[in-house]
């Protein structure tokens, strides 16, 4: 069918700029995953660093031109966000950001980091909607983030195989008991990366049924795809992908309450490994816990706590921790759990204003898989609804495990903003 001309606001999405975010987007949906790995293989310090922030430079690079343009339109930046849940959230959440910082007294570049490191995949969101988008370059997109994320599996899979027969590689870890006894890959990003590799795997999961067109390849690609979630040890990747099948209904329901049993049988029953004083995760939900209880409106201010901005400027609350703990924090630029430090450094104003940001997301995508359906596009809206049950997914995940790396999150919001931008073409049939 004929798309319908967007109804939207003319942005500098439009002619030869447009073409050009539309290639850094696809370009950044393959990259992500190999992100690490290029950091760790390039010498020069330099091109490592530009590699290294380069999420970053998507984001600034798709954000900043738009909104200059919405300035000089005379339009605001509240035209930056629509309107709606995520608009009202992320708006409280800039508001108790900022609110936080002064009260707090965190350095203003450090508290800018903070707020940036917390909210920059939901900026995502938004930002790559400035650039005009169709069903047919939404797939497109779909397919480059897919194929990055095949690539990840696929050696890590190989990894875990060259490691069982003996074959020393860099594409697994430790070979845990406690995980069944196999190897925990780590694929190309290399150490400490086995439940983002994990968590990839689920959101490709999501993508083969939609992206796959016959049982001929959707069963190969499944299985690698669930192989490489099964050898990353991670629990958070396999209660994800409970709850995103889980979400589907039918069928969904049935492969979601094997997935749970699974988890039951070789995980959970696991209760030594949760001792705060040994397991990192605990102790980071522990010192949460308590920076939340003693901040409960505000929290200790952006950028003081969880993420990567304290991890490199530093931060008063963690020079009591264990020494072993602290080295950990810095070098893994993570709480190894999203949401608890959200709600320890932006409070409980900030944390359910993000929270109500992705309830609105959900609604958001759930809009364009409805006007895709009108259209009678079910290809298109299939895949549009195989995001959704990942959002889900991903918030629950999001209590049990860090989310801030690109091929993670911001590859998930760049393809929703997308398949919501494209959906705005047959608004008009609604």
């Amino acid at each position: 069918m004929q798309e319908l001309p967007a109804r939207t606001l003319a942005l500098p999405g439009e002619g030869s700029l447009g073409m050009l975010g539309r290639s850094l987007v696809m370009f950044s949906l393959l990259f992500f995953p190999f992100q690490d790995f290029l950091v760790n293989q390039v010498e020069n310090e330099s091109l490592a660093q530009l590699l290294r922030f380069f999420d970053e430079i998507l984001v600034l690079g798709l954000g900043l031109p738009w909104m200059m343009t919405l300035l000089a339109q005379g339009r605001g930046l509240g035209a930056s966000f629509g309107g709606g849940l995520p608009a009202i959230g992320l708006w409280v959440f800039l508001f108790a950001s900022v609110i936080s910082i002064l009260l707090k007294r965190v350095p203003p570049l450090q508290g800018v980091f903070g707020i940036f490191d917390l909210g920059k995949a939901a900026f995502t969101f938004f930002l790559v909607q400035s650039i005009p988008w169709t069903g047919r370059q939404f797939r497109r997109a779909a397919q480059y983030a897919l194929v990055g994320l095949l690539i990840l599996a696929g050696f890590g899979v190989l990894g875990e195989f060259l490691a069982l027969a003996g074959i020393e590689n860099d594409w697994v870890e430790e070979k845990s008991k406690s995980r069944l006894g196999l190897y925990r890959i780590v694929s190309l990003p290399g150490h400490g990366h086995t439940n983002f590799v994990g968590l990839a795997c689920v959101l490709g999961i999501a993508l083969v049924p939609s992206l796959a067109r016959t049982w001929f390849t959707k069963i190969p690609l499944f299985l690698i795809l669930f192989a490489a979630v099964v050898f990353s040890g991670s629990r958070q990747a396999l209660i994800g992908l409970f709850f995103m099948s889980a979400i589907r209904g039918g069928r969904g329901i049935l492969i979601g309450a094997i997935i749970l049993g699974f988890l039951g049988a070789h995980y959970l029953s696991l209760a030594e490994s949760y001792d705060p004083q040994y397991y990192y995760r605990a102790f980071t939900y522990l010192k949460s816990l308590e920076a939340l209880q003693d901040n409960p409106i505000l929290g200790v201010g952006p950028g003081m706590f969880c993420g990567v901005p304290a991890a490199m400027m530093g931060s008063p609350y963690h020079q009591t921790w264990p020494v072993f703990f602290a080295e950990m924090f810095e070098e893994m630029g993570s709480l190894d759990s999203y949401w608890p430090g959200v709600f320890a450094e932006v409070g409980l104003v900030g944390g359910l204003a993000l929270v109500l940001a992705l309830v609105g997301f959900g609604a958001h995508i759930r809009l364009a898989e409805r006007r895709f359906q009108a259209v009678e596009n079910y290809d298109i809206a299939h895949l549009v609804g195989r995001l959704r049950g990942f959002l889900l997914g991903m918030v629950v995940m999001g209590f049990l495990t860090g989310l801030n790396k690109p091929f993670v999150s911001l590859t998930f919001f760049l393809l929703a903003g997308i398949a919501c931008r494209a959906g705005e073409r047959y608004a008009r049939l609604r």
